[in-house]
């Protein structure tokens, strides 16, 4: 952390405050699940009730429904996290959506597979992507590729 200017955290650590705040609708220092909930929205994340159930273990351990500012940053920490998963995987995905209409078909995933020299044949292709219905959208994708480290 001494590499990073003290101006940058400073202002990371003032968001970070702003957008608690913004949150903290009755200024009593804390959080509850449902404003958590409202964030991951506006983020355009859309976190089932269990999600949002195992999150709020995580940030909660002692179940007291309230999240302080502390584990509010925890929380902005593994959001980023994901977030930045998802543009790798979109980027991904992106290189293979050959026709730009937001799903792959078993050409595209082909015309990829063989440019990189990975040794598949056509109609392993056209098995996989059968599997999912002839295409594969972005969030089949992310299911799909999205367990494997990046």
């Amino acid at each position: 952390m001494e590499d990073i200017p003290q101006e940058l955290l400073e202002d990371v650590i003032n968001e970070y405050k702003e957008a608690f705040q913004t949150l903290d609708q009755d200024r009593d220092g804390f959080i509850t699940v449902a404003d958590i909930a409202r964030l991951l929205s506006s983020l355009n994340q859309k976190p089932t009730q269990n999600e949002l159930n195992d999150l709020m273990l995580t940030l909660d351990p002692e179940q007291s429904g309230q999240i302080s500012f502390i584990q509010f940053v925890k929380l902005l920490v593994l959001v980023n996290r994901n977030f930045d998963r998802e543009e790798s995987l979109r980027s991904v995905f992106l290189c293979f959506d050959r026709n730009g209409d937001g799903n792959l078909n078993s050409q595209e995933i082909y015309y990829v597979l063989k440019a990189i020299n990975l040794n598949i044949s056509r109609a392993e292709v056209e098995e996989i992507v059968g599997e999912f219905g002839g295409q594969i959208g972005f969030e089949q994708f992310c299911r799909a590729f999205g367990r494997l480290d990046m």
